[in-house]
């Protein structure tokens, strides 16, 4: 098809995932968001549908609706803006979260980091504690330290970034 594929249904989508051996991408947007409704037309987008069709089970989670925020709840997952690319192995675990810009470029981009088990999020601290610490990898570790609630590692990355810029 020439968009993505939505399943309708979290559950169903992480019970796919596992039967395909595929990661969960879920997409949490708000229909009011200026900025997600620019993602919309990139979603149909060929080049983004076949590779995000091809490598993830994807669902789309209105923040709006109180059922499919219960999932964010049930994960203990904060969003701090929208939209928020979330992705998550077959077993519910949230491996990598990403922010995008409306492009293609961008939306795959997130998608094959996130398909990277060395660079994708969950590599975040063994990298850190490697000596990682470049000023993007450090952003993007605090971001995603604070979608996962992980405090603890927000101030890692937090304070490396502030020993750069004191």
């Amino acid at each position: 098809p020439n968009e993505i594929t939505w399943i309708p249904n979290i559950q169903d989508a992480f019970a796919l995932a596992k039967k395909q051996n595929k990661l969960v991408f879920v997409e949490c947007y708000s229909p009011t968001c200026p900025v997600c409704q620019t993602m919309e037309p990139l979603f149909k987008n060929k080049e983004v549908a076949t590779f995000y069709n091809e490598n993830f089970v994807s669902y789309k989670l209105d923040v709006g609706n109180q059922e499919q925020v219960a999932f964010l709840n049930q994960k203990n997952i904060f969003l701090p803006s929208f939209p928020q690319f979330l992705f998550f192995d077959s077993d519910g675990n949230l491996v990598h979260q990403g922010d995008v810009i409306n492009t293609a470029a961008s939306i795959n981009g997130v998608a094959k980091v996130a398909l990277d088990p060395a660079k994708r999020a969950s590599s975040y601290a063994d990298r850190l504690a490697k000596g990682e610490a470049s000023i993007e990898f450090l952003a993007a570790y605090a971001n995603y330290a604070l979608v996962a609630k992980d405090t603890v590692a927000n101030l890692q990355a937090a304070n490396k970034l502030f020993e750069i810029y004191p």
